[in-house]
């Protein structure tokens, strides 16, 4: 795995960063990152970049961790429907069974019919 550093600039200070990623992505990141700090500092005049740094990084952690709570969510939500899905279709396949039976058991009693009938019919020409 090839290693590339690459320099950036968060709010104000510069890093050397070592990556296995794409350094377009970790721009992106550092792109970002910046971007909420100085947001973060410009509606708190009396911020430091430390602490700017710090509540931009609890906003991050918060929104993982909501995102990771949904994400699970989702999760237990598909694997319900999952689950429902693998009910309703063995329940399909149990009528389609049905099905088959009932058809079966009406073909037999249709030919029974007909053939009382012509006993019937028969019967009664004998007579």
């Amino acid at each position: 795995m090839e290693l590339n550093k690459i320099n950036v600039v968060i709010a104000g200070k510069s890093y050397s960063l070592m990556t296995a990623d794409d350094p377009d992505y970790l721009y992106e990141l550092t792109r970002q990152l910046d971007k909420r700090i100085k947001d973060f500092l410009e509606k708190n005049d009396n911020v430091s970049v430390m602490t700017a740094s710090v509540m931009v990084a609890l906003e991050i952690l918060d929104d993982d961790n909501k995102i990771n709570s949904n994400i699970d969510n989702i999760r237990t939500q598909i694997k319900t429907y999952v689950d429902e899905a693998a009910k309703a279709r063995l329940e399909a396949d149990e009528a389609r069974a049905s099905l088959v039976v009932a058809e079966e058991k009406i073909e037999r009693l249709e030919t029974e019919l007909k053939l009382y009938e012509l006993r019937k019919t028969a019967d009664g020409s004998k007579g």
